[in-house]
């Protein structure tokens, strides 16, 4: 699992680091990407994932963009080891519901 910086962030060192091409105007620059910091959301971050109607694939990116602070193409292009890093850190951040049958 992440590394966890303190009880807001966590650090996923990534086992496929990712090489992306980022455009400012004119300028183009490679980076490689090999750790994604991810914030814990909150209720406006779990809102919008929510969607309605909406692709939630695309959706899930776009959180996942949004507490990271990564471009989405730097997410779209984790390998799957790496992917399913990052929703475990961030499931781990909302606590479950109760259970059928519990009330709280």
């Amino acid at each position: 699992m992440g590394q966890y910086d303190d009880y807001e962030k966590v650090t996923v060192d990534l086992k496929r680091p990712v090489k992306v091409t980022i455009q400012s105007g004119n300028h183009k620059r490679e980076e490689v990407v090999s750790q994604i910091t991810i914030r814990e959301p909150d209720a406006g971050d779990l809102m919008d994932a929510a969607g309605d109607g909406e692709d939630k694939g695309k959706l899930a990116i776009q959180l996942f963009a949004n507490l990271s602070g990564q471009p989405e193409i730097v997410l779209r292009k984790l390998k799957a080891v790496d992917f399913m890093e990052v929703v475990k850190v961030i499931t781990n951040f909302i606590p479950d519901g109760p259970t059928d049958g519990e009330t709280t």
